[in-house]
């Protein structure tokens, strides 16, 4: 009987310092470094995302080309349709139309890098 009662104490208490250290475990991932924090803040969509997503939906386009001044302009229409991807940091954009009288399709992507707090954008054609 006093066996048990000394196995039934040191059982106790090596639950409670192998739980203890588990607990101090999880404090400790719940506190992020300042480098993860940044990067969080960094991937996290904010003011300029949300302007950026006034532009999505479709829409229908008119181009004018001058060629040389005092020229009338080529002029060409189509239509283009934008939407937020990736988890709404960037916007999509797909062209389609005509250029010179020939089908023309593009791609663009627009994006604030809030690192450097400037907008980037990229097209493709």
């Amino acid at each position: 009987m006093k066996m048990d009662k000394i196995i039934f104490i040191l059982s106790f208490f090596l639950i409670l310092a192998v739980s203890s250290n588990i607990f101090a475990q999880e404090e400790q991932h719940k506190k992020m470094s300042p480098e993860l924090e940044a990067w969080m803040n960094y991937m996290m969509p904010g003011q300029m995302q949300k302007m950026l997503e006034k532009h999505v939906g479709k829409w229908k386009t008119v181009n004018k080309f001058w060629q040389y001044p005092g020229v009338e302009p080529m002029v060409s229409e189509g239509t283009a349709e934008y939407e937020m991807i990736l988890g709404g940091r960037y916007l999509k954009g797909v062209y389609h139309g005509t250029m010179m009288n020939q089908p023309f399709k593009g791609m663009s992507l627009d994006a604030y890098d809030n690192a450097i707090g400037k907008f980037k954008s990229i097209w493709i054609g």
